[in-house]
């Protein structure tokens, strides 16, 4: 077995129970609509994992922890947005990554869940160098092509997540240069896996 079927294997294997448990009890539930539209959802999701498992060259924890996998992969189905969807991909790659798996905390799942996908992209850009002119909102809401108050919006729910400052005592004026909490220096090492 080369290494891509073992890629594919592992997926199946770890993605069956919960792709079983959410068809049977979601058809009761949801119909058949939100059962397909959570299949195609896994399906994205595993194939989006498989290309970052493959694109770090990673080996997969045959015996993932069922405490880790089944909330991150039943969060993840609902999501069918591609920039939380890489989010989920990525955090889902990193618990089955033994090398990288210490990234992982149990928190980020629900984080992500209150993520949108405007705050995903704001988070990476409010990484960079703090100092912009006029300033980091401004910089951001011109490289995103948004209104300014769409970035301020997402910098008060980043914030209330603990991903960027303000932290208590910090004085800074977070609503024009955020940074980056050490949470969420985490968070995107745990989504990126490096």
């Amino acid at each position: 077995m080369d290494e891509d079927d073992f890629v594919k294997a592992g997926m199946e294997v770890v993605l069956r129970p919960v792709t079983e448990i959410a068809e049977n009890a979601l058809g009761l539930i949801g119909g058949d609509w939100l059962s397909e539209k959570r299949a195609r959802n896994r399906a994205k999701l595993k194939a989006e994992t498989e290309q970052i498992l493959r694109n770090r060259g990673a080996k997969l924890d045959d015996d993932p922890s069922p405490s880790v996998i089944k909330p991150l992969l039943s969060a993840a189905q609902d999501e069918s947005r591609d920039e939380l969807t890489k989010l989920w991909a990525g955090l889902l790659a990193t618990a089955m990554n033994p090398a990288t798996k210490g990234f992982y905390r149990y928190e980020f799942v629900e984080i992500t869940k209150h993520l949108n996908p405007i705050d995903a992209q704001v988070l990476e850009l409010c990484e960079l160098p703090s100092e912009f002119d006029p300033t980091k909102r401004d910089f951001i809401a011109h490289r995103l092509g948004v209104e300014t108050d769409q970035i301020i919006v997402s910098f008060g729910n980043l914030a209330k997540l603990e991903l960027i400052f303000p932290a208590p005592g910090m004085i800074i004026n977070w609503r024009n240069q955020p940074s980056v909490t050490p949470f969420g220096r985490q968070f995107l090492r745990a989504v990126r896996a490096a």
